[in-house]
């Protein structure tokens, strides 16, 4: 028989099988076969003509896209293809061999088997039985599919690694379970967000960002400073200068120091003595640093180091120690004219300089804990330093310190008495030399030098040089007399933050031993 003929043959027997189902029993599929279908996947609404229009149809019918038969009502088309075309495929006997032949139920094709036939229906016909808008949630651990949306798919997917069964479904009697996890991984969500910007926030406050260093924010400021008027052309570029030279020869420029601060504060005492019912006691000489365009926001510790290198410089033990670090000044030199920051002959560093020894000390040993905190990296950063790397400078180039930790308030509110009463105590004993003393707080440090004490009721406020204040301040406080102190002057109620550090000079390392133990950073809790 020809292959055409076939297909006639079939096409007939696909006819005669619609219109009377019974006087023909085909062979069937066994029932675990693919096309075994329940319900076909057929979009019949879409469906209005067919090509082959029967006379009694109308505008409105809906034909069988696989025979002629045709209904108004898309439901009793679609059982029509249930029932007549789907169930099981029918068996064309071809005459020329005794062999069965499977018609397709939706083309013109027939196969010899049914793996053929089942072959070429999901190959071919697919589309017919799928949907591809609807998007199927599947757990990829345990093949479970019963999930409204893949947020619920992906609360049960943690479920498998967690205590919680894994394979549980969705169900009344546990939807507010499921509904409550939800809300857990939006939550979760929305605090790693939250402490991502928050850690972002930090790493900028603290210069951990790795953007900038002191040059180039001179530079930015400094124009900023001309765009607003605050600064001319001319100090514009002679301060560029004078930071370029700093910064290629280690020296501050001495363009924030304000000298010998302690003097201006002994001769406004004696002035005042008659009418005063206050005792002060002074550190020795020591200087006023402000930070500057260069380090505004991040360089307090660096200039407190700088005001007391400025009162360590005055004493001859301390001075060799700190010739390392400082540098004599050359006053022959044609680059001196820039520069106003020398003490005793000595230049003090700039902060630059002061980075790159505390990245010396880490490197020798000095705080391994601080280094790793920090990066190990300070030069050309504007990473904030604390109490604990002014020990590691000044035990590095040999120097002892004592480093006290008021670690809570011990008084009323945040107020720290304890503290007040050990600074007054430091100042007021009698020694030959006494250095200021460093006072770290969180965000900010001061230099502490000197106290002062009520002989009425027993009272006692601090003298504290604040880096804060400009150079300018410092000035107008100087130029206002003993009423300018007021500026300086901290009292019980001033000094209110959760913790306070400070860190003492307390005499010269003279022995290896003793050099080899100050790597490790150590502090006296009080009380």
């Amino acid at each position: 028989m020809k292959k055409n003929d076939t297909h006639k043959k079939n096409d007939e027997n696909r006819g005669e099988y619609c219109q009377n189902r019974e006087a023909k029993k085909p062979e069937t599929i066994p029932t675990d076969s693919p096309l075994k279908r329940s319900v076909p996947c057929l979009n019949l609404n879409g469906l209005s003509n067919s090509p082959k229009r029967s006379k009694e149809a109308t505008a409105s019918s809906i034909y069988c896209p696989l025979c002629s038969f045709f209904s108004a009502e898309p439901d009793i088309v679609e059982q029509h293809i249930n029932i007549f075309h789907f169930e099981s495929p029918e068996v064309v006997i071809d005459d020329s061999d005794s062999e069965p032949v499977l018609a397709c139920p939706i083309c013109d094709r027939s196969f010899e088997n049914v793996a053929l036939l089942q072959l070429h229906v999901d190959s071919d016909h697919s589309s017919l039985f799928s949907d591809s808008s609807k998007e199927i949630n599947v757990c990829p651990v345990c093949q479970l599919n019963n999930f409204r949306d893949s947020d619920q798919l992906a609360v049960h997917v943690e479920q498998h690694f967690s205590n919680v069964s894994p394979c549980t479904p969705v169900t009344p009697g546990n939807v507010d379970y499921f509904l409550a996890k939800e809300f857990q991984i939006y939550e979760r969500k929305k605090q790693y967000e939250r402490e991502r910007k928050e850690f972002h926030a930090l790493q900028n406050q603290y210069g951990m960002d790795n953007k900038g260093n002191y040059k180039i924010q001179s530079e930015n400021n400094m124009a900023k400073a001309v765009e607003l008027g605050t600064m001319s052309v001319a100090e514009y570029q002679e301060m560029k200068v004078a930071i370029g030279l700093s910064e290629r020869l280690g020296i501050d420029d001495g363009h924030s120091c304000t000298k010998r601060i302690c003097s201006v504060i002994t001769s406004f005492n004696e002035k005042a003595k008659n009418n005063s019912t206050w005792v002060t006691y002074l550190a020795n000489e020591t200087s006023h640093f402000a930070t500057t365009y260069g380090d505004t926001g991040w360089g307090c510790g660096y200039r407190n180091i700088q005001m007391l290198l400025t009162c360590l410089v005055s004493n001859p033990d301390y001075k060799s120690c700190v010739e390392g670090l400082c540098q004599v000044s050359r006053q022959d030199s044609q680059e001196n004219w820039l520069f106003s920051s020398s003490h005793e002959g000595m230049d003090i560093p700039s902060v630059s300089r002061i980075q790159s020894f505390i990245e010396k000390a880490w490197k020798a040993g000095f705080d391994l804990p601080g280094q790793e905190q920090l990066g190990g990296i300070l030069v050309n950063t504007r990473k904030w330093i604390g109490a604990t790397e002014v020990a590691t400078l000044f035990s590095y180039i040999g120097i002892k310190y004592r480093l006290m930790d008021f670690h809570q308030p011990t008084g009323e509110g945040k107020m720290h008495p304890v503290l007040f009463e050990w600074v007054f105590n430091y100042f007021a004993k009698s020694e030959a030399f006494k250095p200021c003393l460093y006072l770290q707080h969180q965000g900010h440090s001061r230099t502490i030098v000197g106290a002062e004490k009520s002989l009425k009721n027993g009272a006692i406020r601090l003298l504290v040089l604040d880096p804060g204040h400009s150079k300018e301040r410092m000035e107008k406080i100087i130029s206002q007399g003993s009423g300018g102190l007021k500026h300086i002057r901290r009292y019980l109620t001033s000094l209110q933050a959760q913790q306070y550090q400070i860190m003492v000079i307390d005499g010269v390392i003279d022995n290896d031993e003793e050099y080899q133990r100050s790597k490790n950073i150590r502090s006296t809790r009080i009380p």
